[in-house]
């Protein structure tokens, strides 16, 4: 049984994989931050980890054991719990509900698919309220759903509603949706469940942020109070005597900090900077009961709070606490659930050594991939926040770079117990360290300076050199004797053969480079604005340009597979498309993307190993990721009734004074042809008409724009295409 079950969770990772990209599967994935905690009754409890849910038997609340699992590809950004099904908010996966029953075997009952992120939910009986990003725009839309037997049922949407408005909280009439996000609160009244009306936002002086809401229970007749946590800016009570047009009654500040509510009775319980009770006899008038501090890292505040019986729950970083509430006036935390988190992993891997970072100071080593799993084989705190990391060709020594000045120079030969052997105080801050294939020499870059090292005797490294390059490093990267160094427009190279830094030759670009990957004849770079660049090193005094790829968003990461490169993209707001993982086939003159992977989680870090990728997401979890380059991408096809059509091409690209841009459509339609500078700005407004079917050509000239790239957005039927271009003056 236990295998079949097996195979049916890899089986749901893989189908639900495919919605997240193409031609790349999930293959095994780590806890990461704890962003969600509820009671799925009075011994269960559920923690939602990145796109881990777990589920806890509690029933002796001092010793919390594990009794199941589901891993999601998504991000699990909300979760409700109804009965024995627990509905979640998944990024980058949509609307899930989770069978649990049986709470050691949770299975998938019921999955809607949204084009869109999902960020919040709502609960009401049998109505369901769920915010999701709204395409190409910074705000959130809401959609309405009945919970029937066969499952949820789409009522009525509206959006954009809130500005980021993740969050969504139901009155208790579940008339009224409240949407809430960065200085915005929106009523949206839903009385009509088929056609949702919006209300005049709250004044944003009254808003701020909006964590969390709980209502307070009222007799018939009374005026409807609620509770609104506001983070740092403290705790208000508001009046809903008009349901869709709060008004504020009271407010406590700091250092009453309120991330997550939840009302009892007469009494409130409030996560913050501690578990704050207060007595509710007297509202609008809050009396704090009772505070417990909460043994809390910087950046892990409380994500919420759910509340049963005489125990709390709080999720915070990396971990769920469990409270005991019998004495109300001193709360005590009896149990802790979930395991370190991987943030800021900067994953490394040479020589099937794969090293990660827990927590900022802990280095950690991984074993089992070639198997598909992510297994912790050793540790080493080195007790203070890594900057960055490099290993040598065969895995067995690694350079750390920390935010302190030093340079650590780590022993993995045994991956189960590295070592750290020695370091070095740098003359000033770096953000950018490479070693030698053979690890016994290493470069550290900061500001306008290289720092090369001598690691022949590891336990004393030696600064040899310091090189003035007169720009700031961004990147470096090594492959025999050569070294790449990047930073604002330009690569330089320089040969170590004879045992100092000879320079070599440079090349230059509109960008900053964010990452370098160097193999003996090729140098990759990612780009900031203008994507991948490939040249042919073979001879580094004259660096040939090889080919290029623009991505969406901005090129933060590349590393090499063989042949193929993988390129993460960061989000870039402007485009507001989703980032993604690319596996590139950089070819000759033109890259192409063979297959690619959603990233939901934000800027991410990667560690190619064994045919493989290591990914760590935002959320602090670490994905294992499989490419087949031989699946072949689909070409979209158009719905029945829409207009086909797409952007083609700009040539020339870069170009000066002009630019001919095509595209093609398939029919006739209005089309709106839009140029941004990478403020925001719209600098051109090239079509907004209606064209009729084939290809299409118009102009863009320089004039008046200055050097830099520019995106280009065509929309037609509803949808949007994007590009980009460089202007060299």
């Amino acid at each position: 049984m236990n295998a079949l079950l097996s195979c049916l969770t890899v089986l749901l990772a893989g189908a639900a994989a495919a919605q997240q990209g193409q031609g790349i599967h999930l293959v095994d994935r780590t806890p990461g931050e704890c962003r969600n905690a509820a009671f799925l009754d009075s011994r269960h409890v559920l923690t939602a980890d990145g796109g881990l849910l777990r589920v806890w038997d509690v029933e002796n609340p001092g010793e919390p054991g594990l009794v199941g699992s589901l891993t999601l590809p998504g991000i699990i950004l909300d979760l409700e719990v109804e009965g024995s099904l627990a509905w979640l908010a998944a990024a980058g996966h949509g609307l899930l509900a989770i069978d649990l029953q049986d709470p050691a075997r949770p299975v998938v009952r019921h999955h809607v698919e949204l084009p869109t992120l999902a960020y919040g939910l709502a609960l009401r009986e049998d109505r369901l309220a769920l915010s999701h990003r709204v395409p190409h725009v910074r705000s959130n839309g809401l959609q309405l759903f009945s919970l029937e037997q066969d499952g949820p049922h789409s009522l009525g949407e509206l959006g954009p509603v809130c500005f980021y408005g993740d969050d969504v909280h139901l009155d208790p009439g579940g008339s009224v949706a409240h949407m809430t996000g960065w200085w915005e609160w929106v009523p949206v009244d839903i009385s009509d469940p088929w056609m949702p009306v919006e209300s005049p936002a709250l004044p944003w002086q009254q808003v701020g942020l909006v964590a969390d809401m709980a209502f307070l229970p009222r007799g018939e007749g009374e005026v409807q109070l609620g509770l609104v946590a506001r983070g740092s800016d403290g705790l208000d009570c508001f009046s809903f005597e008009t349901p869709n047009a709060p008004q504020p009654l009271s407010h406590l500040g700091p250092p009453h900090v309120a991330f997550g509510v939840k009302v009892m009775g007469d009494l409130a319980l409030v996560a913050g900077d501690g578990l704050r009770i207060y007595d509710l006899s007297q509202a609008p008038d809050l009396a704090p009961l009772g505070v417990l501090p909460l043994p809390l890292d910087p950046g892990d505040e409380p994500q919420g709070l759910d509340v049963l019986d005489s125990l709390a729950l709080l999720p915070c970083g990396s971990t769920a606490h469990l409270v005991d509430l019998h004495d109300m006036s001193d709360p005590v935390i009896v149990a802790h659930m979930g395991g370190p988190t991987h943030r800021h992993a900067l994953p490394h891997a040479a020589g099937g050594v794969v090293l990660v970072v827990e927590d900022g100071t802990v280095l950690a080593t991984l074993g089992d991939l070639p198997q598909g799993r992510l297994a912790v084989l050793g540790r080493l705190d080195l007790g203070v926040p890594v900057v960055a990391i490099d290993l040598c060709a065969d895995g067995t020594r690694a350079v750390v770079l920390d935010d302190h000045l030093d340079l650590h120079v780590v022993d993995l030969t045994d991956p189960a117990t590295p070592m750290r052997l020695g370091g070095l105080h740098l003359p000033q801050p770096c953000g950018a360290v490479a070693i030698s294939p053979d690890g016994t020499w290493a470069v550290a870059g900061g500001g306008g300076q290289l720092y090369r090292l001598d690691l022949a005797t590891p336990q004393q490294p030696i600064l040899v050199d310091t090189v003035d390059v007169g720009w700031l490093t961004g990147a470096l990267a090594m492959a025999g004797d050569l070294l790449a160094a990047g930073g604002e427009g330009r690569i330089h190279l320089w040969d170590h053969q004879s045992g100092s830094l000879e320079w070599q030759g440079s090349v230059t670009f509109d960008g900053s480079v964010m990452d370098l990957e160097m193999t003996d004849s090729s140098l990759a770079a990612a780009v900031t604005e203008t994507g991948l660049w490939v040249w042919d090193v073979a001879e580094p005094g004259a660096p040939a340009l090889r080919s290029r790829l623009w991505v969406n968003g901005q090129a933060s990461q590349v590393e090499a597979m063989g042949e193929l490169y993988w390129v993460a993209e960061d989000y870039m707001y402007i485009l507001q498309e989703d980032p993604r993982l690319l596996l590139v086939d950089p070819g000759a003159q033109e890259a192409e993307i063979v297959a690619w992977w959603r990233l939901d989680g934000g800027r991410s870090h990667m560690a190619v190993t064994e045919g493989r990728v290591l990914l760590e997401v935002g959320s602090g979890d670490l994905q294992l990721l499989e490419a087949d380059p031989t699946v072949a991408l689909p070409t979209p096809t158009p719905e029945p009734g829409a207009m086909a059509w797409e952007l083609l091409e700009a040539a020339p690209n870069p170009f000066n004074p002009t630019t001919s841009i095509r595209f093609r459509t398939s029919g006739a339609g209005p089309v709106k042809f839009e140029v941004f500078d990478l403020g925001g700005r719209r600098v051109r407004l090239v079509e907004d008409s209606v064209l009729g079917a084939g290809t299409h050509s118009r102009v863009l000239a320089a004039d008046g724009l200055a050097s830099g790239v520019y995106l280009l957005r065509l929309e037609a039927d509803g949808q949007k295409r994007t590009g980009r271009v460089l202007l060299l003056k």
